[in-house]
Protein backbone atom coordinates (compact mmCIF):
# COMPACT_ATOMS: atom_id res chain seq x y z
CA UNK A 1 0.00 0.00 0.00
CA UNK A 2 1.16 3.41 -0.71
CA UNK A 3 0.23 6.99 -0.81
CA UNK A 4 1.57 10.74 -1.71
CA UNK A 5 5.05 11.13 0.44
CA UNK A 6 5.20 7.36 1.43
CA UNK A 7 8.71 6.92 2.38
CA UNK A 8 8.88 10.67 3.25
CA UNK A 9 7.54 11.13 6.97
CA UNK A 10 3.52 11.63 5.68
CA UNK A 11 0.85 9.35 7.21
CA UNK A 12 -2.19 8.03 5.76
CA UNK A 13 -4.93 8.70 8.47
CA UNK A 14 -8.06 6.18 7.65
CA UNK A 15 -11.38 4.95 9.55
CA UNK A 16 -13.79 2.89 9.41
CA UNK A 17 -12.14 -0.38 10.09
CA UNK A 18 -13.66 -0.39 13.89
CA UNK A 19 -10.51 -2.40 15.19
CA UNK A 20 -11.39 -5.84 13.11
CA UNK A 21 -8.02 -7.18 13.00
CA UNK A 22 -10.10 -10.55 11.41
CA UNK A 23 -10.31 -7.96 8.13
CA UNK A 24 -7.66 -8.94 5.20
CA UNK A 25 -6.41 -5.84 5.48
CA UNK A 26 -5.40 -5.74 9.14
CA UNK A 27 -1.83 -7.30 8.81
CA UNK A 28 -0.72 -4.54 6.25
CA UNK A 29 -2.04 -1.72 8.20
CA UNK A 30 -0.79 -2.86 11.58
CA UNK A 31 2.67 -3.19 9.84
CA UNK A 32 2.54 0.31 8.68
CA UNK A 33 3.60 2.75 10.98
CA UNK A 34 2.75 5.74 8.99
CA UNK A 35 -0.74 4.13 8.76
CA UNK A 36 -2.85 5.40 11.56
CA UNK A 37 -6.53 4.34 12.29
CA UNK A 38 -8.78 7.17 13.57
CA UNK A 39 -11.72 5.02 14.88
CA UNK A 40 -13.49 6.13 17.91
CA UNK A 41 -12.89 2.90 19.30
CA UNK A 42 -8.94 3.69 19.68
CA UNK A 43 -9.96 7.41 20.42
CA UNK A 44 -12.14 7.65 23.26
CA UNK A 45 -15.08 8.26 21.35
CA UNK A 46 -13.96 11.87 20.94
CA UNK A 47 -11.95 13.67 18.56
CA UNK A 48 -8.05 14.11 19.06
CA UNK A 49 -5.54 15.85 17.61
CA UNK A 50 -2.83 14.55 15.77
CA UNK A 51 -0.17 14.04 18.06
CA UNK A 52 -2.92 12.03 20.16
CA UNK A 53 -3.62 10.32 17.78
CA UNK A 54 -0.27 9.18 16.92
CA UNK A 55 0.15 8.23 20.49
CA UNK A 56 -3.23 6.35 20.53
CA UNK A 57 -2.29 4.52 17.41
CA UNK A 58 1.15 3.34 18.91
CA UNK A 59 -0.07 2.14 22.29
CA UNK A 60 -2.83 -0.09 20.42
CA UNK A 61 -0.85 -1.61 17.68
CA UNK A 62 1.75 -2.60 20.53
CA UNK A 63 -0.55 -4.23 22.45
CA UNK A 64 -2.46 -5.93 19.55
CA UNK A 65 1.04 -7.24 18.30
CA UNK A 66 1.50 -8.66 22.15
CA UNK A 67 -2.07 -9.86 21.89
CA UNK A 68 -1.79 -11.91 18.29
CA UNK A 69 1.89 -13.36 19.40
CA UNK A 70 0.07 -14.89 22.65
CA UNK A 71 -3.39 -15.73 22.68
CA UNK A 72 -5.63 -13.29 20.90
CA UNK A 73 -8.55 -11.07 22.35
CA UNK A 74 -11.97 -11.55 20.45
CA UNK A 75 -14.79 -9.33 20.42
CA UNK A 76 -18.85 -10.91 20.67
CA UNK A 77 -18.26 -11.58 17.42
CA UNK A 78 -14.45 -13.09 17.12
CA UNK A 79 -13.04 -10.01 15.91
CA UNK A 80 -10.56 -7.89 17.98
CA UNK A 81 -12.56 -4.73 20.01
CA UNK A 82 -9.82 -2.90 21.97
CA UNK A 83 -10.04 1.09 22.84
CA UNK A 84 -8.09 3.19 24.99
CA UNK A 85 -9.62 3.50 28.43
CA UNK A 86 -9.85 7.51 29.58
CA UNK A 87 -9.09 6.75 33.33
CA UNK A 88 -5.82 4.00 32.76
CA UNK A 89 -4.52 5.87 29.36
CA UNK A 90 -4.33 2.29 28.29
CA UNK A 91 -5.82 -0.10 25.68
CA UNK A 92 -8.69 -2.08 26.71
CA UNK A 93 -10.77 -5.08 26.03
CA UNK A 94 -14.63 -4.49 24.95
CA UNK A 95 -16.84 -1.88 23.84
CA UNK A 96 -16.86 1.95 25.09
Amino acid sequence: MSWGGTGKGSYLIHGHIHNNRDAAYWPLLASMDHALNASVEINRFKPVAFDELLENNIAVKKSWSATDASSGIAGANGSASLRLDDSRQEPVEGPG
